[in-house]
């Protein structure tokens, strides 16, 4: 759209005898007379009379800060814009000097002293921790060979007491085996010895009868 039609179409407030006129122009995308069935809307407010001049010098000031003007005062362009600063530093505040105080104070901190004596103490408590675990450990597998030997020794006295009740009751049995023959070799002598002594009784009582 051309900056041409653009002006046409719109037109900045104006002040005409304490009235502020705003005037929409319905050419806004084109040139050339709008259709028989547009309207167009005229706003009015009253500007207060001891307003008036202020109000004056504000458009007129907005308009010589937003546009480019003839010397009719009419607006031919629009005025490019202008920055504040080219220099980025120029928006933002710098820093104060107590800000800067700090800035180099904090620059300057150290590590304190206590923190190497912290540092130290805390690997002398890591060495002893080692070395009293390396020590438990020394402890834990001398208790194990400790219980393997005493479960060995158990293991053979269990062996050795089994195979001494085994000869023990073996030689039980041959001494109730030899008590058991004695007994019946006596029980024998003494059948035989009372058969005798019958026989030599019958053999003199025969002898006496006689």
């Amino acid at each position: 759209m051309r900056l041409s039609n653009l002006l046409k179409a719109f037109k900045l407030i104006t002040i005409e005898n304490g009235v502020a006129l705003c005037r929409f122009v319905p050419t806004f995308f084109g040139g050339g007379d709008p259709p028989s069935n547009t309207t167009s809307t005229v706003t009015q407010s009253s500007v207060p009379k001891w307003a008036e001049p202020q109000a004056k010098q504000m458009v007129a000031a907005a308009t010589k800060q937003l546009f480019q003007t003839n010397d009719k005062g009419e607006i031919t362009g629009i005025n490019p814009y202008v920055p504040y600063s080219t220099n980025p530093q120029d928006y933002v505040a710098g820093f104060s000097p107590m800000q800067q105080q700090a800035f180099a104070q904090a620059a300057n901190l150290q590590v304190p002293g206590q923190y190497a004596q912290a540092t130290d103490m805390v690997n002398a408590a890591g060495m002893g921790g080692m070395q009293s675990a390396q020590q438990a450990l020394g402890y834990g597998e001398a208790g194990f060979q400790s219980g393997q030997l005493g479960q060995r020794l158990g293991i053979e006295a269990a062996n050795r007491a089994a195979a001494q009740a085994a000869e023990d009751r073996a030689a039980a049995q041959r001494f109730g085996e030899a008590g058991f023959q004695s007994g019946q070799m006596g029980q024998q002598f003494g059948m035989q010895s009372a058969q005798k002594a019958q026989d030599m009784a019958n053999f003199y009582g025969a002898q006496g009868a006689n």
